[in-house]
């Protein structure tokens, strides 16, 4: 079977327009393609003609209501199960979670495994690399993956010293591409999970809207004029390390009173247990 690595990295913005058609609402026609996306009839069928060539595009049955129009049903196209495959590594502080998913977003195999947070590169090398090593010997679909696709923490994560985010994903994306001769794409995570629902959620509007995160971390993404808004160091969003409490707790990024010590989802879990509960979690 042919794994379509250089048409789905290469493709244009109207394949890329269909294929989020697809993702956010299921099986379209040429017609409802050619609408929806403001594209003409014979641009619409190009490209479907090539996604399915590529296996990355089925055609399903014909539409189930005509709806009074006259003449054949049109046929509907839909997203493949199988092909292609991608693997999303999602590193919280605590947990990491590697998964194997199709476009549609199922999730065919997944594994979770305790982070280990880096003290130096050479460590977060070997952890990132281990684990998707791991992965790919558990489920041997995972070698059909075209790419993968990982979200880490931003400010707070000490994978090296003195260097922002987007030289930190540069190094990454480049040294684990060339061991898994994959392409691989890193973002910060809560940025990763902006662009996924900007991509795949019908309710999310497509040019302007604002991502917030409350996981063990809180944090932002932003979408500005249909753009993923990552600053010049790409620190845009990154809300959870502001200081909103004079003589705070101490934060994992080494600063005190930061929003994430206060609105991280263990820290409010924690007040609820010992304000509202009444529970005393000093033993």
């Amino acid at each position: 079977m042919r794994y379509p690595v250089k048409i789905f990295f290469e493709m244009t913005d109207n394949t890329r327009r269909i294929i989020t058609l697809l993702k956010k609402y299921g099986p379209l026609s040429k017609k409802d393609l050619a609408d929806m996306g403001e594209m003409g009839w014979a641009t619409v069928t190009k490209i479907i003609n090539q996604l399915e060539t590529d296996t990355i595009v089925g055609r399903l049955g014909t539409e189930t209501i005509d709806n009074g129009k006259r003449g054949k049903r049109a046929y509907l196209y839909d997203l493949s199960d199988e092909t292609p495959l991608a693997i999303g590594v999602d590193v919280e502080y605590k947990t990491t979670t590697i998964i194997l998913t199709n476009l549609k977003g199922a999730i065919i195999a997944s594994e979770s495994i305790p982070t280990v947070v880096p003290t130096s590169l050479d460590m977060a090398k070997s952890f990132f690399f281990e684990t998707i090593f791991n992965f790919i010997q558990h489920n041997p679909d995972g070698e059909k993956a075209i790419g993968i696709g990982m979200g880490i923490p931003g400010i707070g994560f000490p994978l090296f010293d003195k260097l922002d985010n987007l030289k930190r994903s540069v190094l990454l994306e480049k040294w684990l591409s060339e061991k898994f001769n994959k392409p691989v794409i890193i973002q910060d995570n809560t940025k990763a999970y902006a662009i996924f629902e900007q991509w795949s959620n019908s309710n999310i509007p497509q040019d302007n809207f604002i991502f917030l995160s409350i996981r063990s971390g809180v944090g932002s993404g932003i979408f500005h004029n249909g753009g993923l808004y990552i600053g010049t160091r790409g620190l845009a969003g990154e809300i959870g390390h502001i200081q909103v409490k004079e003589h705070g707790d101490q934060c994992r990024c080494g600063k005190t009173g930061c929003l994430e010590t206060i609105a991280g989802e263990q820290n409010l879990y924690h007040r609820y247990l010992s304000q509202i509960l009444g529970k005393d979690l000093s033993s």
